[in-house]
């Protein structure tokens, strides 16, 4: 399923003293996504970082909000099977 999206060129890439604000899709568990996200190396002041942008046409867009699709691994809990399962 394909998901609307609020996108950001990926040369617009935000940054703080915190440090950099990845991509939703970094952590997002959604298995069902059908946006041509891939995972590519960016440099950010001269370090290398893994991340998974949208990709169209070779270019590059940073995914920064995912109102209907994004369930972030911190969304979602993780438990043990329950018992003879």
């Amino acid at each position: 399923m394909e998901y609307d999206v609020s996108l950001v060129p990926v040369d617009r890439i935000i940054t703080s003293p915190e440090g950099v604000l990845m991509p939703l899709c970094n952590d997002c568990v959604r298995g069902d996504c059908s946006n041509p996200i891939r995972e590519k190396t960016v440099s950010v002041v001269g370090k290398p970082i893994k991340m998974r942008l949208w990709v169209v046409n070779n270019i590059f867009r940073v995914v920064v909000s995912c109102p209907n699709g994004y369930i972030g691994a911190k969304d979602v809990e993780m438990g043990d099977d329950p018992p003879g399962a």
